[in-house]
């Protein structure tokens, strides 16, 4: 077999026999390359013009002669003349390019080859640099689409990062760069890619971006997205991963982009999110709500607290509506959701004279008109605690909207048969049901780790350390933890600022879900691990989460009278535990990330004088006028 290495400097090898050296000449070597690469051969005509053009006849044709006859020394019969034209028997030759991976452009093809007088072979050589360069961009652009898809954010940027620099004027590349950089937190790099794009389109093609990168452009400025909160001074000090970036959570990602791109075509879709608490369902959430808002959709989500009624579920709700795409809605469907919404009477002045829809009525076609021109998302997060009539007239909404661009997606956890939970709504396990055996949805199914995507979990969050110690850590970490993804990175969090881990027995609850364990049976290191990072917040910080750990979810107004401190030391405290993983934010204020952290507080980190302080002044404001 002959080998002709094409990508970078060309050469030839034939196993152990030598090459001619004629057959190295420039245009013998040229030659040689363009029979090769042209599988049905050619004329002698075209070779001729091709790399001897401003020769007599007579000349050139000795030229092209004594070139076939050093590739003959090489191919014997294997190079086949019949009449006028010539070529190679086909497996003869064996190229680089047939093996060759898009992802990899290993040199620039006949890197350094000049043939001096052959024009258009420059220009044929031209054309197969562009389609290479072509064709791994478009392979990088796939590459970076699907570990966007899976969370894979870093793995994205390297990809796109390679691509524009091959071609700083692929779009595609650039849009998924900025995507990237605003799910990782930083707006700053993402309206820069949007830059750079903008000037590399006018400077080399005299065009400007499509208005569909503006959108995602506009979109990002807007800041409406749940993005990646990244901190940190150097690699040790990075937060990890959260859990659903690595082993199985990246593949449940990818199905649920799937179904929001099948929404966003015009199908409506439903989504259960099942698992243990701590297993990532409500990251899931909010890594879709991000996606969801860069795509320009809008976006109505609910995170349902026991004992809340249908009224506060639907508030919830419909100030994911309140947007301009809400004019497009009939008055009498936003006069049904006005008091639910105040400020609908603002964006909707007229509304308010008309005879109101109910509530689920007035939800529903108020859907079904902003989809007709924006996707719609809903989320609803802890479905297992809230009024099963809400839910149950979201999936019946969905089930008639479908054709339209409208995703719901509920998130419900497992609990025990007859344990705290256990009379979870009827109406959640029909739904499941009934998903299970809808075509236009799917049941996705939160587990816990398993000891390799730990490894890899552990390794995100200590890039620096050696392999057998990364090693040692991601087996004590799944020991006391069973591999549940939270447990597994509150540890990770707390080693990685500082706590020691104690040579304790493994996890005894292994058998119960997180949310029937209680404070006192978690294993001692997550405990640890929660005290350990309670105490590195600000004090102001520590007052304000165990305000929320007592009273539930709360607006930032409400913390801040119930606290001493004024309202710029709460807004900072906020920030900071929003940023550090301890709460999160949605339509019904701030709550802790997770309840038994929330008990955890109570119980082990402050006096009960203190909590009974705490509820004595949140009732003296829910009291006040």
């Amino acid at each position: 077999m002959i080998d002709l290495k094409v990508l970078g400097p060309p050469g030839v090898t034939a196993g152990e026999r030598e090459v001619p050296r004629e057959l190295l000449w420039k245009k013998h070597l040229a030659l040689f390359v363009y029979l090769t690469l042209s599988e049905r051969g050619c004329s002698r005509e075209h070779l001729i013009g091709l790399l001897w053009p401003d020769k007599p006849d007579r000349k050139a044709r000795h030229s092209l002669n004594e070139a076939l006859r050093a590739v003959r020394n090489l191919l014997g019969d294997s190079l086949i003349s019949e009449g006028d034209m010539v070529r190679i028997q086909p497996g003869t030759v064996r190229t680089d390019l047939d093996s060759h991976d898009p992802l990899e452009l290993e040199g620039e093809f006949l890197e350094g080859l000049v043939v001096s007088g052959a024009s258009e072979f420059e220009e044929w050589v031209s054309q197969r640099r562009r389609e290479l360069e072509r064709e791994a961009v478009r392979a990088l652009i796939v590459s970076a689409s699907g570990a966007l898809d899976a969370g894979r954010l870093e793995g994205a940027v390297e990809s796109v990062h390679r691509a524009l620099a091959i071609d700083p004027t692929a779009e595609p590349a650039a849009v998924l760069l900025m995507k990237a950089q605003a799910l990782m937190g930083d707006r700053t790099a993402a309206l820069r890619t949007f830059e750079e794009l903008s000037a590399a389109l006018s400077e080399t093609l005299n065009t400007q971006p499509s208005a569909a990168a503006v959108l995602v452009r506009d979109n990002i400025e807007r800041g409406l997205f749940e993005g990646r909160r990244e901190g940190g001074d150097g690699d040790e000090r990075e937060r990890p991963p959260g859990p659903f970036l690595v082993g199985p959570g990246s593949r449940l990602l990818e199905r649920l982009v799937a179904n929001w791109e099948a929404a966003r075509a015009g199908e409506s879709r439903q989504v259960v999110v099942m698992g243990d608490a701590g297993t990532g369902k409500t990251r899931l959430l909010r890594e879709i709500r991000a996606r969801a808002s860069l795509d320009g959709a809008v976006i109505s989500q609910l995170r349902c607290v026991a004992g809340e009624d249908a009224g506060l579920e639907w508030r919830a709700l419909t100030a994911g509506l309140v947007s301009p795409a809400v004019t497009a809605v009939p008055p009498q469907a936003v006069a049904g959701l006005i008091p639910h919404a105040p400020e609908l009477a603002v964006l909707c002045p007229g509304a308010s004279g008309h005879e109101p829809l109910e509530t689920a009525a007035a939800f529903t076609e108020a859907v079904a008109a902003i989809s007709r021109d924006l996707p719609v998302l809903i989320t609803v997060d802890d479905a297992g605690f809230g009024a099963a009539s809400v839910l149950r007239d979201l999936m019946t909404m969905t089930g008639r909207l479908d054709d339209s661009p409208v995703l719901l997606v509920v998130a419900v956890g497992r609990v025990e048969q007859g344990g705290e939970g256990g009379g979870r709504a009827i109406v959640i396990d029909r739904a499941v049901e009934q998903i299970r055996r809808s075509a236009e949805g799917e049941i996705l199914e939160c587990r816990n780790l398993d000891e390799a995507s730990l490894v890899d979990l552990v390794r995100g969050a200590f890039p620096s350390r050696e392999s057998n110690e990364i090693g040692r850590l991601a087996r004590r970490i799944f020991r006391d933890t069973l591999g549940n993804p939270f447990l597994a990175v509150e540890l990770i969090e707390a080693v990685r600022t500082g706590l020691e881990l104690s040579d304790t027995a493994g996890w005894p609850a292994a058998g119960r879900t997180l949310d029937a364990t209680r404070p006192g049976e978690l294993p001692h290191n997550v405990a640890a691990a929660i005290r350990w990072r309670f105490r590195l917040l600000s004090e102001e910080a520590q007052d304000v989460l165990r305000v929320i750990a007592v009273t539930g979810p709360q607006r930032e107004a409400f913390i801040a009278r119930v606290l001493p401190s004024g309202d710029a030391e709460t807004e900072a405290a906020l920030d900071e535990l929003e940023r550090e993983g301890w709460i999160v934010m949605d339509p019904g204020g701030y709550s802790v990330q997770a309840r038994l952290v929330a008990e955890v507080i109570i119980s082990e980190l402050m006096t009960r004088g203190r909590r009974r302080r705490i509820e004595e002044r949140a009732r003296a404001v829910d009291s006040e006028p």
